[in-house]
């Protein structure tokens, strides 16, 4: 199975419903988030996976340790994203500390230790596999506290990276890794970003859009003038009560006077390796709209991991690649509120893709106060959102004071396809079409 797509069954989203990540109480194994249950190992697979048996009832599961990844090991290589480990571009180097995370997890989990487990209530329960998502706490040092949560420890100790979804705890884990990879602990004794390869730095001929809606604004169609890139000649909507264009369709719309865009399909999706300059083009349209240097940040705290209209940067980590090779941070942030290394005040860019939860009065501030300061945010949905997501996608724009709307539509090419490659891009209004560097 492609790592990515294993990754991707880690949690659930529904498209219009209330996805597992919502449950309140967990529905599978009544096991109440936040509350902690004494259990017992039983196994250690690998560093990411561990064996228990609860103390209260004899149930068994398999924990896939929530909030993290381990590399994989040498048996499991095949599997392995090298591009999702920042600043690293050998596999067999990763698959060395795979072995060592595993022997890390076997040494600190000895048959029959007692630790903690609980789950997290805005994280699926159970993964498809039958594993139980959950957080483990020990003791680490040998004292009696169970106060060592391992999830965060072996982060801390350079055996795995956070992976980008709505955990509660994934700042805080994230925070752990930047301090482990900036101190080169473990893992990232190897990992410099600033040496990485640049790849696929060309300049712009063609982008790449997949299910794609088109463009408008509040009040109708959207000019030409302010449109980068529209759909090829021939091109067709299909309606759902959106606004249709008798000309060009716009699937990029540009606001200068708020620093924003609104681009119609998840062209940095790895989910579709397609060939384009949609990564050069993104990387000059953000640079375009902010004045601010810094790195560029994936919003993932409105349940965008696996949901099929938006991402997380799990599921763009070839543009997170791209990115290093430019010499520029790729990072999700969940919270808005937090200072530090993963603050928008670092940040000259955020991407916020179709949320399917609505943005706070607090958050949809922080993102104005973040604009203000002259920070881009660039809005991305897809023909495949639902009405909710598509709905508090364009209420961010609004909130920013941007006039810029996903439309009711989905685009087709002239061969009937959702999925294609445009190269109507407007060359007479707009400069982003040179090679990033």
């Amino acid at each position: 199975m492609d790592r990515r797509k294993f990754l991707g069954t880690l949690t659930t989203a529904a498209v219009g419903g209330l996805s597992a990540t919502q449950t309140a109480v967990a529905a599978d194994t009544q096991l109440e988030p936040g509350t902690w249950y004494d259990a017992t190992v039983t196994d250690v697979t690998d560093g990411d996976t561990i064996d228990v048996t609860l103390d209260s009832d004899g149930t068994e599961y398999e924990i896939r340790v929530l909030g993290l990844d381990t590399p994989e090991t040498r048996r499991n290589g095949r599997y392995e994203s090298v591009p999702e480990w920042e600043g690293i571009e050998d596999d067999k180097y990763l698959s060395k500390w795979g072995e060592n995370a595993s022997d890390y997890a076997k040494n600190e989990f000895p048959d029959g230790t007692s630790v903690k487990i609980a789950v997290d209530e805005q994280e699926a329960e159970m993964d498809p596999f039958g594993r139980l998502l959950a957080y483990i706490k020990y003791d680490k040092n040998g004292d009696g506290s169970m106060d060592t949560l391992y999830n965060r420890d072996i982060i801390e100790q350079g055996y795995a990276r956070v992976y980008g979804s709505s955990l509660t705890k994934h700042d805080d884990f994230w925070s752990a890794e930047a301090t482990a990879q900036s101190n080169g602990v473990g893992v990232w004794g190897r990992s410099d970003p600033a040496n990485t390869s640049e790849v696929d730095d060309d300049p712009v001929s063609e982008v790449f859009f997949p299910n794609v809606s088109s463009v408008r604004t509040d009040t109708g169609g959207l000019a030409d003038s302010r449109a980068p890139v529209s759909a090829p000649s021939g091109s067709t909507q299909s309606l759902d009560g959106g606004y249709s264009y008798s000309g060009d369709i716009p699937l990029v719309g540009v606001d200068e006077s708020v620093n924003t865009a609104m681009v119609g399909g998840l062209f940095i999706s790895e989910e579709h390796d397609a060939s384009g300059q949609h990564f050069v083009f993104l990387t000059n349209l953000i640079d375009s709209l902010s004045s601010k240097s810094g790195q560029v940040l994936i919003d993932g705290g409105h349940h965008q991991f696996n949901a099929d209209y938006a991402l997380s940067n799990e599921d763009a980590v070839n543009y997170q690649r791209y990115l290093e090779g430019q010499g520029i941070a790729f990072e999700q942030v969940n919270t808005f509120d937090g200072a530090g290394d993963n603050a928008l005040s670092t940040a000259r860019a955020i991407v916020v893709t179709s949320p399917y939860d609505a943005f706070t009065t607090a958050e949809k501030d922080a993102l104005g106060t973040f604009v203000s300061n002259g920070g881009a945010v660039i809005l991305m949905g897809s023909a495949k959102s639902s009405a909710t997501a598509r709905s508090n996608l364009d209420d961010v724009a609004s909130s920013l004071g941007s006039d810029l709307r996903l439309n009711d539509d989905q685009v087709f090419n002239g061969s009937g396809d959702s999925n294609f490659q445009t190269q109507n891009i407007d060359t007479a209004n707009f400069s982003l079409w040179s090679s990033y560097t």
